[in-house]
């Protein structure tokens, strides 16, 4: 029977749609190592750790993300889940992979003040990195709102008073 038929007749089960290109833990573009989560402490650890959400059917993680999981369990136990974003190697402002690209640092200034307001609630992690091209379009954004605040600042002719 096909799709069409049995979405016809109303025999369809709702399904979850996710990008299988993406970790499932930390969002983040699986271009190279991607691990299949098993059943067991791993899939519960990692369940807890991106609730609300739901493990989709044939989710994957990242290495970073795997190698996070298993030293937890081994350490410590399945616990509470982390709120801090677990593979560091990836862009604060768009959370793709930083491997194999360039990358920028982010200084104290206007430009990160920029970062953290965009990427609120999240925080910008010790030795957080952006990629090159997110750091130019950071920068352009700094150079637009630095623009409008001077020329809301500097008089136009017509506010100007002629005595």
């Amino acid at each position: 029977m096909s799709n069409d038929s049995a979405l016809a007749r109303g025999d369809h089960k709702l399904q979850h749609c996710h990008d299988s290109n993406v970790c499932v833990s930390c969002r983040t573009s699986l271009f190279r190592c991607a691990h299949s989560i098993p059943e067991g402490a791993e899939r519960q650890y990692i369940a807890e750790t991106i609730t609300p959400r739901e493990i989709p059917e044939g989710a994957l993680i990242c290495f970073a993300c795997w190698v996070h999981t298993w030293r937890t369990i081994q350490q410590q136990g399945i616990i509470a889940a982390s709120t801090v974003v677990m593979n560091m190697n990836v862009c604060v402002w768009c959370r793709w992979s930083l491997a194999q690209t360039h990358s920028h640092s982010i200084p104290e200034g206007p430009e990160r003040t920029i970062i953290t307001e965009t990427i609120y609630p999240r925080e910008i992690p010790p030795g957080g990195l952006v990629f090159y091209a997110c750091w130019v379009a950071i920068c352009k954004n700094v150079e637009h709102a630095t623009r409008i605040e001077d020329n809301r600042q500097t008089p136009t002719p017509s506010s100007l008073h002629q005595d």
